[in-house]
């Protein structure tokens, strides 16, 4: 077969052993070189030709055979790799180079991480503008040493964040950090909404390019808003507690706090019912959790008076909806209003049983409440319930 002619062993067993050590030889050259050229990104690139001396290396120069195509010739010499693949020393010296390549790699890397970990600030207002500080630390393993640096806001933020390059220094070692200022500027007739991008530091090359040899960047994330907003919190570590994140500490959990400003962005009495209706359902919560391994009968009281500021604050909201329980009746504005009430205090409600814990902790906190309503008021006494929270819905603009 002539497959089989071409690809028989060596007959001269001096010229095989030759012929395998010049492979050899082809082939740890073409490690150093994949490795000077893909893995330092050095401008080694005279090195690229011994990739074409081992793969050009002719089996016919060593057995007395006739030259081949330069493609015959790989497809033999993948044969000989396969099996020289065989043999225990070479695996063991692939092994090693391996292994020397991967320390050199990490031994000549080096990361970052970024104070804050991620630029989440407070809502900022349309036609605004804002400058802060974070920074970055080298993490190691190596030092950051002559290398010329440039960093860069990408993303939907560059429309509003801008970065001021500060003066690097020519080492930067093992712990050492480097503070960046940020600077937000909104225009006026920018309307509520949340951005995001990244900051990234990057190394600029001696051609002018630049590559992303720091794999963390700093995530951005600007809210704006005509009112004051907390900042988003990482879902990650609001979802690790009942009760959640609070910067501001109003007592309301900060993805609650947006919500309600993203869900009633024109109606201050909206906003205004819901947060206070926010702060009671939290209590509620958070009171539960703090007691639930008190006496049953003290619990159950405890319960059941928290209650009441859930029953008044149902009135208010429905107050500054517009709405009461005979709009169910009429139809079909009455049933619309009451519809677009139910709907908006629902999902605000959801927000504070969003994980099963929340949930299952729900569950117990109201178990005591079965079969227990909110007492029936009279029309003139829904307004009475927002006085007794205290604010009054009609001194407010909208």
């Amino acid at each position: 077969m002539l497959l089989g002619r071409f690809t028989e062993p060596v007959k001269n067993e001096e010229v095989n052993e030759k012929w395998y050590k010049n492979q050899g030889f082809s082939i740890c050259i073409l490690f150093f070189s994949l490795f000077f050229v893909f893995f330092l990104d050095t401008p080694h690139i005279e090195m690229i030709p011994s990739l074409k001396f081992c793969f050009l290396t002719q089996r016919a120069k060593t057995s007395g055979k006739e030259s081949f195509p330069f493609s015959f010739n790989l497809f033999l010499n993948i044969i000989e790799v396969m099996k020289m693949l065989k043999n225990k020393k070479f695996l063991i010296g692939v092994g090693v180079l391996l292994a020397f390549f991967s320390v050199a790699v990490w031994a000549t890397s080096a990361s970052v991480s970024w104070t804050p970990s991620r630029y989440a600030p407070y809502s900022i207002e349309p036609g605004s503008a804002t400058t802060t500080t974070v920074t970055f630390t080298n993490n190691g393993p190596s030092t950051i040493n002559g290398k010329k640096l440039l960093l860069e806001v990408r993303g939907d933020a560059t429309s509003v964040v801008s970065v001021t390059q500060p003066n690097f220094p020519t080492t930067i070692k093992k712990g050492d950090s480097v503070s960046v200022n940020l600077s937000v500027q909104t225009s006026s007739d920018m309307p509520m909404g949340v951005i995001d991008g990244t900051l990234v530091l990057l190394e600029t090359k001696p051609n002018g390019s630049t590559k992303d040899v720091f794999k963390t960047a700093l995530p951005i994330e600007i809210t704006i808003s005509p009112f004051l907003l907390p900042p988003a919190p990482d879902k990650a570590i609001d979802e690790s507690t009942i009760a959640g994140v609070d910067v501001d500490e109003n007592g309301v959990p900060d993805r609650v706090d947006r919500w309600i400003g993203f869900t009633a962005p024109d109606s201050e009495k909206q906003r205004v019912a819901m947060t206070v209706d926010a702060k009671i359902e939290q209590f509620f919560l958070t009171d539960y959790l703090a007691h639930k391994d008190d006496d049953s009968v003290m619990l159950e009281a405890r319960v059941k008076e928290n209650n009441v500021l859930r029953g008044k604050s149902y009135y208010c909201e429905q107050y500054v909806f517009g709405v009461n329980r005979y709009d169910l009746f009429q139809l079909p504005n009455g049933e619309n209003k009451w519809d677009e009430y139910s709907n908006t205090t629902s999902k605000l409600l959801a927000l504070f049983y969003d994980t099963p814990e929340r949930l299952r902790n729900f569950k117990d906190a109201e178990r005591p409440l079965v079969a227990t309503g909110y007492p029936e008021i009279r029309d003139e006494q829904y307004k009475q319930q927002c006085l007794d929270l205290g604010f009054d819905p009609d001194q407010l603009p909208n």
